[in-house]
């Protein structure tokens, strides 16, 4: 049973198929038990005021949800799992896209999308992932950089060659840079 919900992230996202500009707010749930309940998404077109609640997956948004893709798809970043979701403004629904590691704590915590439009997400835990919305594909590259412990990809950016991680690991910061054709 849920106890509370809160908002926990927010954004404003243009739709692609009508141009529609829409607020899209992640209202997490909280049970007080172990397994967190389904989040929701509150779906608001500004331009005509209609809302819509669109049920999302288990799991918790992370504070850095929603990113707004070129594609008009909003894409949440979540914990436990740590997994990326798709909600598509046109139709209402949701997919998800794929789950970072095995550690049920990593969190999503920064997104960035390359020329091509694949998107790239850091985690706590120092993991790295991309998804191609195009083609489905989502690849997680693991830990990246120091393994003296449990650090945050803060920020990152990619191109076709490389991703770009400002990451923090145990009171150090550090610059990782990923080669996405040796994955080292």
């Amino acid at each position: 049973p849920v106890k509370s919900r809160s908002a926990t992230s927010s954004a404003i996202v243009k739709a692609h198929d009508d141009g529609r500009w829409h607020l899209v707010v992640a209202l997490e749930a909280y049970s007080g038990m172990e397994q967190d309940p389904p989040f929701l998404i509150y779906d608001l077109d500004l331009d005509s005021g209609k809302a819509r609640i669109v049920n999302g997956v288990v799991g918790r948004p992370g504070p850095y949800s929603p990113y707004r893709h070129r594609n008009g798809k909003a894409y949440f970043g979540q914990s436990r799992p740590a997994s990326l979701l798709e909600y598509d403004l046109a139709t209402g629904k949701t997919r998800r896209c794929g789950t970072v590691g095995k550690d049920y704590y990593l969190g999503i915590q920064s997104f960035a999308e390359d020329s091509a439009g694949r998107l790239y997400v850091g985690t706590w835990g120092r993991h790295v992932a991309r998804f191609d919305p195009d083609s489905g594909e989502f690849l997680d590259y693991g830990p990246v950089g120091s393994d003296q412990g449990y650090g945050y990809v803060y920020t990152i950016a990619a191109d076709s060659s490389y991703v770009y991680c400002g990451m923090a690991v145990s009171g150090k910061w550090y610059l990782v840079v990923l080669n996405q054709e040796t994955k080292a």
